[in-house]
C-alpha cells in the first residue's frame, strides 16, 4: 500500500475541530500529517496534532506568529524553507509568514533535487485555475509559486490560505490540492503514488 497523507491547515485554533479530526481518523493509514498554517495556537493544538500523527511537516500561515513557527520548530515539524526527504520524495516548505525569503531559499534548492519527486507544502496558493479563487471569484494565487511547480515538475502541490475554493487540479504535471478550512470542517486525504485525493469534511463531533 502507497503513502497516504493528510493534509490539514486554516484551524484558527478551533480545538474542538481538530479533536473532532483526531475522531474521525482513528483507524485510517495516515503516514505523515501536512498542515499548512494558520494555526493561531501553540501548547494544546500541538498536542493534538502529535496524538493525530507522529510525523508532522509544518509551515506557518500569515495568521501565525513568531512564536507559533518556534513552537514547530522545536520539535523538528517546521519545514519552512527546509526539504526534508523520505524514499524517492523531497518536500519543500514555503511559509506565509516571510514567503519572499522562504521562496528564495527553496527556489535555490530545488534543482539538487531533480532526481526526486517534488513535494511543495506552501501555506499561499500558486496561481491556478480552481484552488486560488477567493471572495469576488479573484485569483488570489502566487505566480512565483506557478512557477517553482512548471520549473521543477513538481509532482503534489498542496496549500491552503484560501477558505473559499477547497479542491483540486492539475496545473501541468503539478497535482495542486487546497483542503480548504479545518475551522470549517474540511481536509484531505491524499493518495501519494495514485495521485488521488479525497476532499473530506467533519462536524463538531467528528461525523
Amino acid at each position: 500500500m502507497g503513502l497516504r497523507i493528510v493534509q490539514v491547515g486554516d484551524i484558527h485554533c478551533d480545538i474542538a475541530k481538530l479533536r473532532a479530526l483526531k475522531s474521525a481518523l482513528r483507524g485510517i493509514q495516515l503516514d505523515l500529517l501536512a498542515v499548512h498554517g494558520d494555526v493561531e495556537c501553540d501548547g494544546e493544538i500541538l498536542e493534538v496534532l502529535k496524538e493525530i500523527s507522529p510525523k508532522i511537516a509544518f509551515v506557518p500561515g500569515n495568521m501565525d506568529d513568531v512564536g507559533v513557527s518556534k513552537l514547530f520548530s522545536r520539535e523538528g515539524f517546521n519545514i519552512d524553507s527546509r526539504v526534508i526527504e523520505f524514499g524517492d520524495y523531497a518536500m519543500f516548505g514555503i511559509g506565509g509568514l516571510s514567503f519572499y525569503s522562504s521562496y528564495s531559499r527553496v527556489k535555490e534548492m530545488m534543482p539538487s533535487y531533480r532526481g526526486k519527486k517534488i513535494l511543495l507544502l506552501t501555506h499561499h496558493p500558486p496561481l491556478s485555475e480552481k484552488t486560488d479563487l477567493a471572495l469576488g471569484r479573484i485569483h488570489a494565487g502566487l505566480p512565483e509559486l506557478r512557477e517553482l511547480d512548471e520549473e521543477f515538475r513538481v509532482y503534489l502541490h498542496m496549500h491552503g490560505h484560501i477558505h473559499e475554493s477547497p479542491g483540486w487540479e492539475f496545473i501541468g504535471e503539478t497535482l495542486v490540492v487546497n483542503p480548504g478550512a479545518l475551522k470549517h470542517g474540511r481536509y484531505a486525504y491524499i493518495y501519494l503514488e495514485e495521485r488521488k485525493v479525497e476532499l473530506l469534511r467533519i462536524d463538531g463531533d467528528g461525523k
